[in-house]
């Protein structure tokens, strides 16, 4: 049979609709922020009178509430919220204070101190029981750090989001001091443009996210395409997996100073 036969677009439309049912059940579209966490921050904005990004320091809010930071030598973790009455201590990791990387820490562990009465780290690892902690409000209490630290009427009053390139997540990031992994979801929330974000480690893709827009397929666990931008920017790739996004998917890349081998990759499909 030709390929002109009329039995081939048939095949074809398939073939397409198998490939795109794929990508649909593989899509990681960003979240939008939880009701209880937007509604937290605008209780704080509103009753602190935040209004410009110089405004959020964020352990002057924390004070507000109750809480103070300390530092400390922390393993596998970088903050955990101890609570005593009506006041409350954030630990943070010395090793993510002296990289600077710690207000987005102590802004979620805020947002648990605000949103959920019974959350005490001391409490839970000391319990007799197994216990760990709840996705649903590990989520919530992200979502009201992000919301806090990157609000959405202040990007969007500096930066254009139509087109967001990677040079704006960088300076979003740089603005907030926050990481460029959170500005970039940040970001993903506020855009309707076909953009995703990839987080690499070694070379290998550990999560990854995007708009409604975006359509193409990125796969975790998979190794940066190694013309890819990020690729040169790894000290290393690994061998013997597939790579993680395809051609038709173009982007840019950042390293994250002092986070070892780890690189954000700003995706356009």
């Amino acid at each position: 049979m030709s390929a002109t036969s009329p039995d081939s677009a048939p095949r074809e439309e398939t073939r397409e609709t198998q490939a795109e049912e794929r990508t649909r059940r593989h899509r990681r579209i960003v979240r939008e922020p939880k009701a209880a966490a937007v509604e937290a921050v605008e209780r704080v904005r509103r009753e602190l009178r935040l209004t410009h990004l110089e405004d959020i320091d964020v352990v002057l809010i924390g004070a507000h509430y109750g809480l103070v930071p300390i530092v400390r030598d922390l393993e596998n973790e970088e903050a955990h919220l101890i609570r005593a009455g009506a006041r409350g201590i954030v630990c943070i990791a010395r090793r993510v204070w002296d990289a600077g990387a710690w207000r987005f820490p102590f802004a979620h562990e805020l947002g648990h101190w605000l949103l959920d009465d019974g959350h005490d780290d001391l409490a839970r690892v000391t319990a007799s029981q197994k216990t760990s902690a709840r996705r649903a409000v590990e989520s919530s209490a992200s979502d009201f750090a992000g919301l806090l630290l990157v609000p959405e009427d202040a990007v969007h009053a500096r930066w254009r989001l139509d087109e967001p390139s990677l040079e704006t997540i960088v300076a979003v990031a740089a603005a907030c001091a926050v990481s460029a992994p959170v500005a970039a979801l940040r970001v993903l929330q506020m855009t309707k443009a076909p953009r995703a974000v990839a987080l690499s480690v070694a070379g290998r893709v550990e999560w990854w996210a995007e708009t409604a827009a975006f359509g193409a397929r990125v796969r975790a666990g998979r190794a940066v395409p190694a013309g890819s931008h990020a690729a040169t920017l790894h000290d290393a790739r690994p061998s013997g997996v597939g790579e993680s996004w395809g051609a038709r998917v173009a982007g840019s890349a950042v390293r994250i100073e002092r986070a070892g081998d780890v690189v954000v990759s700003w995706l356009t499909a």
